[in-house]
């Protein structure tokens, strides 16, 4: 047997939901400990960044959009790859 995962989504309160304007085709949202970059037209996750032990809250994306620039409740601003969410 085959299992296939067919949706996922945030398993607590979503603290940020961000659209860039010059990318409308992707959408992001954070929550308790990751960021999540959405597909905006069929609703799939493209890229999950998590940081174990701390929550998420506030993210976004550089203007460049080579960037998504994040706030934690450890008090740090991180900012990750777009692509690969590989911290920068």
């Amino acid at each position: 047997m085959n299992k296939e995962l067919r949706y996922t989504a945030h398993h607590t309160a979503i603290n940020d939901v961000v659209f860039h304007k010059q990318f409308d085709q992707i959408f992001l949202t954070c929550s308790n400990k990751n960021i999540r970059i959405w597909d905006a037209n069929s609703y799939v996750e493209l890229t999950r960044v998590e940081i174990p032990g701390v929550e998420c809250m506030c993210v976004n994306v550089s203007i460049d959009g080579t960037s998504i620039v994040s706030g934690w409740s450890d008090g740090k601003i991180r900012a990750f790859a777009p692509k690969s969410g590989k911290l920068l």
